[in-house]
């Protein structure tokens, strides 16, 4: 199947060598399909999208051949899908944002085109730091708007991995991963990007990933929204913080401080009668952090608050608020966590609400935020 002089890559030895022989990688790919198909069903696999390969332009990592052999394998691999069944969502090229990225995805959809090879979306991961260090707070929005020129309006754009940043580059990768520096990020960066990507996938779930070899303490440049003993970082409790939100953005006019690096979002879920207003602080380590105190006012006509306004509280991602990373520096950054010490890193991850007092008639707040840093208020009314 493959050439004798098989390449592997990272700590899995994954197998990054184009087939030998292009007829057999067919039916190895066609048998699989139709083998998913008679174990999970049809209708089920017709629901899964398949990419083909991981990060192809990496040449010598995980691709050891060229860009011209792999559209080969994705010719091949999308004839063999789309030979099970028509239906079934295949795509590609899963390029890696830096280097030349941009260049095999335009490459790939006018190969594609051209040779009139299937293909229902196409697929990409995103890296803000994988322009170093021409690094903005407005980066991931700038490389999918770039992404989505290349593709066009009218084909499924999945951004397949994404997070902070990789790499360490002075400060260490822990500024982008294990710190409340994501918390912000993500906050900005998915709002941004909300009109322009079909998917956004954070890479990844957990730290317990041996893509490089398994991860021997609780904080270590992990990928992972958790820790190795499930600890949940700044960047997990953002998205929950988001997912707890509703899905009417309301319109806000922003605010007048000059370079600012303060994002303002408010989203109303109709159902829960609250509006959580989501306060980004978040600037690139480059740059000086520098707190902002912002005031946010309604106006309580336009709104279904203003004497209804029932309770407000505000939650805090920042140094000194759910940072698990800075309590287990305080311990000494032990290697080894004994029960009590999870125990305490569990607690001290938690997003907890403060009561704010308010003024039910000018529904105003005026709030410090540090940088980097989210708060989130949390609206309630009687309506």
């Amino acid at each position: 199947m493959v050439t004798p002089n098989c390449y592997s890559h990272f700590f899995v030895k994954a197998n990054v060598t184009p087939p030998k022989d292009w007829n057999e990688w067919y039916d190895l790919i066609r048998a699989l399909v139709q083998h998913l198909v008679s174990r999970y069903g049809l209708e089920e696999v017709r629901s899964w999208p398949f990419e083909v390969w991981n990060e192809p332009n990496l040449m010598g990592g995980f691709w050891s051949g060229t860009e011209a052999q792999y559209l080969q394998l994705y010719n091949y691999t999308a004839q063999a899908i789309k030979s099970v069944d028509s239906k079934i969502a295949v795509g590609g090229p899963a390029t890696a944002g830096c280097c030349d990225g941009p260049k095999w995805i335009a490459d790939f959809v006018n190969f594609c085109k051209t040779n009139r090879v299937p293909y229902d979306f196409v697929s990409a991961h995103a890296y803000p730091t994988d322009n170093y260090p021409q690094l903005s707070r407005d980066e991931l929005y700038l490389m999918l708007k770039n992404y989505r020129d290349i593709v066009g309006p009218n084909t499924p754009l999945y951004i397949t991995e994404f997070n902070s940043g990789l790499g360490d580059f002075g400060g260490g990768a822990t500024v982008y991963q294990d710190s409340p520096y994501a918390a912000p990020f993500l906050v900005k960066s998915i709002t941004d990007v909300l009109h322009t990507v079909d998917i956004l996938s954070y890479w990844t779930f957990s730290d317990i990933f041996e893509e490089g070899g398994l991860i021997d303490q609780p904080f270590k440049m992990g990928f992972g929204l958790m820790t190795i003993q499930n600890v949940p970082k700044p960047a997990y409790r953002a998205l929950q913080l988001m997912h707890r939100s509703g899905t009417e953005r309301i319109q806000v006019t922003p605010p007048t401080m000059a370079n600012r690096t303060v994002d303002v979002i408010p989203i109303f879920n109709r159902e829960k009668k609250e509006v959580m207003i989501f306060i980004a602080n978040f600037d690139v380590p480059s740059n000086p952090q520098l707190e902002n105190t912002v005031q946010i006012q309604f106006d309580p006509e336009s709104t279904v608050f203003g004497p209804y306004l029932n309770s407000a509280t505000v939650q805090r991602i920042d140094a000194t608020h759910a940072n698990p990373l800075a309590v287990w520096q305080q311990m000494g950054s032990p290697q080894e966590l004994s029960k009590d010490q999870i125990a305490k890193l569990m607690q001290s991850s938690q997003v907890k609400a403060e009561p704010i007092t308010l003024d039910k008639q000018s529904v105003s707040f005026i709030l410090p935020v540090p940088s980097p840093g989210l708060a989130v208020i949390t609206l309630k009314c009687n309506c």
